[in-house]
């Protein structure tokens, strides 16, 4: 059973060597982890296979702002096409809404299709584009998705 529950400090060996596994730059370290965990504003969501983290994607909020940002969503290169993506995405929009936010934005590298087609299916529309926004030089891509129709959902 596949579950999305809040990552805690006690997920961050875990999520740590899943950030190892899907990346290959721009990864967080373990001190940033930590720090989304334990002092940022934000939440931090795992998608749970057993006792198995699977994915994980990672929120951050400003007081002030109208808008949660998706700062990373990674899966694991064996549950990758299972829906792991897809479940996390609508959790996150949930918590979003939840927080009062109305919109969700972010930015994905134009060299990955998989994650590009995610979001584009759930109804994020393109806003722009960075270039050379990652350290390998690739560009960002800078989506955005109104939450106004969703219901506050616990």
């Amino acid at each position: 059973m596949l579950r999305v529950l809040p990552a805690t400090i006690v997920d961050l060996d875990a999520l740590e060597s899943l950030e190892m596994q899907v990346f290959d730059h721009d990864r967080f370290s373990r001190r940033q982890f930590r720090h989304l965990l334990t002092k940022a504003h934000g939440i931090t969501l795992k998608a749970q296979k057993q006792n198995n983290i699977i994915g994980y994607m990672t929120l951050l909020t400003r007081t002030c702002s109208h808008t949660m940002k998706i700062h990373s969503l990674a899966v694991d290169k064996n549950s990758q096409k299972c829906g792991v993506g897809t479940l996390l995405l609508r959790q996150a929009e949930r918590v979003a809404a939840n927080y009062d936010r109305t919109s969700l934005k972010l930015e994905v590298s134009e060299d990955n299709p998989i994650a590009c087609r995610l979001y584009l299916s759930h109804g994020y529309t393109l806003q722009g584009r960075r270039p050379h926004y990652y350290q390998n030089g690739s560009a960002a891509l800078i989506m955005k998705k109104n939450l106004a129709n969703l219901e506050h959902q616990p």
